[in-house]
């Protein structure tokens, strides 16, 4: 298989030394002494043990309600391999995307993810790491010692951030099976060995010894669906069930979308189960690949040590409340994913509490102690993931900040408050008994105390994250696809040796 050649420019000035078996553009002084400091930390984490390996499966598009679960999930849904995981790890159903100020929702979830900040820090959150006191995850990861390998999608992605990588691979393919294998292709080659070279001549080589952080950013299921033939024949025979909610319009958020040209006037019951269908094939696509690579993982021995991390970047609506895209807060719409963690010293089971994809940083460091900034705004799974607690925290905010559209919702185990303060509509649903949110229960005399209550609740989540509404929460992303951050060769940061 051929794939499309990669930005080969040159390292830049400079010569490439070995410090504690590490290669490292010496561009410098400084930086020599900057990267000695940064061996002397990594040479140190090691002497603490065997630390995992970690693989982030990071799908496009994939919503809440997407797993099979043994038939507990999505009977519709043919996923073995994520529900092996789910199975054997643990599984978060109740996670979601913080926010978004814009349609392709994938690009602020990806900023807020490597990040681990909120919307609402529009320029920090595609800004390379900075000292010490603020810097990204893969940063985190390679001061402990991290080989870190990105590979996947070109567009709609946090380019300062990506640079940070020692080895940044973007693939532009998305919507063909060959395309989309390139992505898993990679991973395969960086595991066994196989030199990796990225945008501005960003290489790395898995020596076997270091431990790995691969983020695999996957074109899938987002459409166009792969035409793969192997996963469209598990649904020849099948009728997909069509959830409650479809092309049932949502009074507010119809009227605001129509003038967005996202409703779907045009669509019927028919239209939509095949689209369906077609989202699911992708997604059992996916699923077959990811098989491929835990297979890998076990024959290389590698499996018990490492971390596997599946979530999506945000959800999708497809014919839910007559709507198409991410550009909304329902539970089965723009914010809410799935979220699976499984590896070495994780307790399996299938876990309620309240999650945010804010969450995996500090996580990730934790599990792997790694360094973390105290800029994060996501809170750690440990004490979850250790079966220590069962939750760690009571409710959560969700956004979306953009002209014409704000929108913003808090929910707890149960109940959600709906806000558009454009508007100025609030409306309430129990998630319990109406998941797919059709009965507004906001004017219902009985639940008065408690609007109130969310009310309250919901503007101090609102002023804790720094909520900039009436100004609408703009990402800044001074780093574009034709000129991207340049590549980091050393981490290069200032430290008070005293």
């Amino acid at each position: 298989m051929q794939f499309a050649p990669e930005d080969n420019a040159s390292l830049g000035q400079g010569r490439l030394e070995t410090v504690c078996g590490i290669s490292v553009n010496i561009l410098g002084a400084r930086s020599q002494i900057l990267a000695v400091i940064w061996c002397m930390f990594t040479c140190a984490s090691a002497l603490s043990g065997d630390r995992p390996n970690i693989f982030f499966l990071f799908a496009d598009d994939q919503r809440s309600g997407t797993l099979n679960l043994g038939g507990t999930g999505n009977p519709d849904i043919v996923t073995p391999t994520l529900d092996s995981l789910a199975d054997s790890g643990a599984y978060f159903p109740n996670t979601y995307v913080f926010g978004a100020d814009r349609g392709s929702v994938c690009t602020p979830s990806r900023a807020q993810l490597l990040s681990g900040k909120c919307l609402f820090k529009t320029d920090e959150i595609d800004k390379p790491s900075s000292g010490p006191e603020d810097f990204n995850l893969p940063v985190a990861l390679r001061l402990n010692g991290y080989v870190t390998m990105r590979s996947g999608k070109a567009n709609n992605v946090p380019y300062g951030i990506n640079s940070e990588f020692d080895v940044n691979r973007e693939r532009a393919n998305r919507g063909g099976v060959g395309g989309n294998l390139g992505y898993w292709q990679d991973a395969f080659d960086f595991v066994n060995g196989k030199p990796i070279t990225g945008l501005h001549g960003s290489k790395a080589e898995w020596d076997g010894v270091q431990p790995f952080f691969i983020y695999l950013a996957v074109g899938t299921p987002h459409a166009p669906y792969p035409a793969d033939e192997e996963a469209a024949a598990r649904y020849v025979d099948s009728r997909i069930d069509l959830p409650e909610d479809v092309l049932v319009p949502h009074g507010v958020l119809s009227e605001l979308l129509n003038k967005k040209f996202r409703s779907r006037d045009d669509a019927t019951p028919q239209s939509v189960r095949e689209e369906l269908t077609r989202y699911y094939a992708s997604v059992t696509f996916m699923d077959r690949q990811l098989g491929a690579f835990v297979s890998l993982l076990k024959a290389k021995g590698l499996y018990d040590n490492t971390i596997i991390v599946v979530a999506g970047d945000n959800g999708l609506s497809i014919g839910g409340h007559s709507l198409e895209g991410k550009s909304n807060l329902f539970e089965y719409g723009g914010m809410h994913v799935p979220l699976l963690i499984h590896g070495p010293n994780i307790m399996s089971g299938k876990h309620d509490a309240l999650a945010s994809l804010l969450d995996i940083f500090p996580t990730l460091c934790d599990l792997t102690d790694s360094p973390k900034p105290p800029t994060l705004d996501g809170l750690s799974l440990m004490p979850i993931l250790s079966g220590t607690k069962e939750k760690v925290r009571d409710h959560l905010l969700t956004v979306y900040s953009e002209p014409g559209m704000e929108q913003r919702a808090v929910r707890d185990s149960r109940w959600k408050l709906w806000y558009f303060p454009g508007e100025d509509i609030y409306e309430l649903y129990d998630l319990d008994s109406d998941p797919r949110e059709l009965v507004n229960l906001v004017n219902h005399e009985e639940h008065y105390s408690h609007v109130a209550e969310m009310i309250q609740l919901m503007a101090a989540e609102r002023r804790r994250f720094g909520d900039c509404y009436p100004q609408h929460a703009r990402m800044k992303q001074p780093f574009k696809k034709r000129k991207p951050a340049p590549h980091m060769t050393v981490v290069p940061f200032e430290v008070d040796l005293d």
